[in-house]
């Protein structure tokens, strides 16, 4: 994280790196305040957090489940509302939210397709 900053302050932009629990929706927020306070507005979006944990239903523990949406559906949707006063506040007219997702565990893990259709919808 403090790699990605240090290599946006070399090309001589201003770079800032703010540690949140993405499953903790206060915590998201707080950290998306944070930034736009110190930076003054936000142009982009990076939703690119994600947990992996493989196994069939039979043996998927249910609290696994919960964090596997929390930090990839449910993150993207509290990052993304939490954002967006802090884009329009800055005059941004052409904000970039980003939705990553990953084909990791595909197979191995049938929550994987039930995330893609939440992000997507």
């Amino acid at each position: 994280m403090f790699n990605v900053v240090a290599g946006i302050e070399k090309l001589g932009c201003r770079g800032r790196a703010y540690r949140a629990d993405s499953a903790d929706a206060a915590a998201l927020r707080s950290a998306i305040d944070r930034a736009a306070a110190d930076l003054g507005r936000i142009d982009i979006l990076v939703n690119n957090a994600g947990v992996l944990v493989a196994g069939d239903v039979a043996g998927f523990a249910l609290e696994d489940f919960d964090r596997t949406m929390a930090v990839n559906l449910r993150a993207v949707f509290v990052a993304t509302q939490a954002v967006l006063p802090h884009m329009r506040e800055g005059g941004n007219i052409a904000g970039l939210v980003a939705w990553l997702a990953s084909e990791e565990g595909r197979y191995a893990n049938g929550a994987s397709y039930a995330l893609d259709g939440g992000i997507n919808a």
